[in-house]
């Protein structure tokens, strides 16, 4: 008896779906899969994926439904400049590329933590907040994800998108949140924290008086002042200055 042939795919390889080959339905599905088992004697590979939301579900394909992906080796570029060589910075804007989650390309029901905390849903064309049902509209962004430059920037900086849950099944997201699932952030900004201006301690005046700050909120740019009163006051930098020493 002629054994059957499993040619060029093995375990771990990574492989393009051709779902038109397929009878399964693949609305809501990526064509990029992984092959984590082989049954040589029904010709079978099960792949699994390729459901971001549900990377342990698999199934079956034939041979002809599934195409090798070959990870092309990343070349370094180098110059040449008065005999130095010199690695261009290629690599870096390629990583700087991969961390950046763009407003086009958000799908319907992606889930967004601002730099508050608060976390919307995209619905059409705009951000809902998801416990008050206040909105944001999605032109107010820029395609970076952070608030449009023409609006107060340190007022609305709060507002930036900071991680993004992208879906491509349109209500897992929403499903993840009320459910209390974990939410796999697919894509979370990553920025160097600016030094603050002024310290803990430090006598300050602010738009109501004048107070010192005990504490610093690096992560959103803001202060506590105690101006003197029941609870201290939150402030954001450019609202304070130093007091003059004269």
């Amino acid at each position: 008896m002629e054994e059957p042939k499993m040619q060029k795919l093995k375990v771990g390889d990574k492989v393009k779906i051709l779902w038109e080959k397929t009878s399964y339905p693949s609305d809501d599905c990526a064509d990029i899969g992984e092959i984590f088992h082989i049954y040589p004697e029904f010709e079978r590979y099960v792949v699994r994926g390729f459901i971001p939301d549900d990377p342990l579900y698999a199934l079956t394909f034939k041979e002809d439904e599934l195409i090798l992906l070959e990870e092309a080796p990343r070349v370094a570029k180098f110059k040449v400049d008065d005999n130095k060589s010199e690695l261009t910075s290629e690599c870096a804007e390629e990583r700087e590329k991969e961390n950046t989650m763009k407003k086009s390309s958000l799908n319907q029901g992606a889930l967004v933590e601002l730099r508050n905390g608060d976390i919307y849903i995209l619905i059409g064309k705009v951000f809902v907040q998801l416990e008050s049902g206040r909105f944001m509209p999605l032109a107010r962004y820029e395609e970076d994800l952070r608030i449009a430059r023409d609006i107060a920037r340190e007022a609305a900086r709060n507002y930036d998108v900071m991680k993004v849950y992208n879906p491509l099944v349109e209500n897992s997201g929403y499903w993840r949140y009320i459910t209390n699932q974990n939410i796999n952030w697919h894509w979370e900004r990553k920025e160097e924290l600016k030094a603050p201006k002024f310290k803990v301690n430090e006598w300050v005046k602010t738009p109501t008086g004048y107070g010192k700050i005990i504490s610093v909120k690096a992560d959103i740019g803001r202060y506590e002042v105690d101006l003197g009163r029941f609870v201290p006051s939150c402030f954001e930098e450019h609202e304070l200055s130093k007091l003059n020493n004269d």
